[in-house]
Formats: structure tokens, sequence, C-alpha cells
């Protein structure tokens, strides 16, 4: 059984608490909003806009591919006017570097294409059954070298937490790669 609650430290020595789903228990650090809602002003024309964001109240950190500079991701969570809801990635920093900005959407957003090349992976995908989202890809971490490298004109579709016997928890995630015209 995994344990309910795990704890990490950030680049400044603070506590960080989460549970064992990643979802953060406490308050966000603020330079860590600050840097979510900056990214999203600086980058709306890219992400085809936005009316004003509510934070949701809802962070998550992700411990997927660890560095010594960059030790976890922040995903805070927002929805606008439009009741669209926003996602918006952070590597942890001593200012916090924006991986993407995560759009959430229908099935019927997704491009006939991209869902081929979805089904192509995973032939008895369901994509009604998958958290959907466009994802505008800013920045990764280069797992051999552990430095943050930019993007440019990079998103994906993502299909989260898809049902799947073949894994340990049930679900599975998918994301088919594309690019844009900004």
């Amino acid at each position: 059984k995994l344990p309910d609650t795990c704890m990490l430290k950030d680049l400044s020595g603070n506590e960080i608490r989460i549970k064992s789903n990643g979802e953060l228990i406490g308050e966000v650090p603020q330079k860590v909003k600050t840097a979510a809602e900056a990214a999203m002003t600086n980058n709306a024309a890219a992400i085809g806009g936005f009316s004003s964001l509510t934070y949701t109240g809802k962070t998550y950190v992700d411990r997927e591919k660890p560095t010594k500079a960059h030790p976890f991701k922040w995903e805070i969570r927002y929805i606008d006017n439009n009741n669209t809801k926003w996602e918006v990635d952070l590597y942890e920093a001593a200012t916090p570097q924006v991986q993407a900005i995560e759009k959430s959407i229908t099935l019927t957003d997704l491009p006939a294409d991209v869902l081929k090349k979805a089904k192509d992976q995973y032939p008895s995908l369901d994509a009604s059954q998958c958290y959907l989202q466009l994802s505008y890809e800013l920045s990764l971490v280069n797992s051999v070298t552990g430095k943050l490298e930019t993007l440019s004109r990079m998103r994906n579709f993502e299909f989260d937490e898809c049902p799947n016997t073949n894994t340990f928890s049930g679900l599975m995630d998918l994301e088919v790669v594309d690019t844009y015209d900004s």
C-alpha cells in the first residue's frame, strides 16, 4: 500500500507535503502562483487567449524526471470566466520555469488526424473516457543533461487518465505531438 502523504523540499528548503496522488496539502508558494499567472498573461496570444482566471485551489506536484536543478514540477489549476479549465506546469526553481500551459478540451476539439495517431498507438483507445488537454509546450528538462531547453511552436494533444487494463493503476496517458504556427 502506498503511503497517504509524503514530504519533499523545494529548492529553498521549505517542506512540501503532498498526497499520494501528488495533490499539494497546504498553500502554494506565492512565487509559484505569480510565475503561473505571468506565464498565462505573457503567452495569451500563443494559446488563443482566455478570460480572467480564478485559481481553483488545486495544485499538484509531479516528481517525474527530477534533476538537481529541477527536483519536481508544479501543476497549478485555474478556470476562466468561460468555464475553460487551464493548468500551468512549472519546474521548481528559484524562479519557477514554465514547462507548459494546458487547456482542457472536448472530444469534438480533437482533429481527426490526432485521434488517428492516438489510436495507432493504442488501438482500443476510447478517447471519450480520457481527460483531454491541449498542451502548449514551452520548455522541457533534458533527461541526459538535466538542463532546461526552450521549445518553439510545439504542442501536445494529451489523452490523460485513459482506461488501460495492462497498467498497474488501470490508467494510462498518451500524447500526440503537434506543431503550430504562432
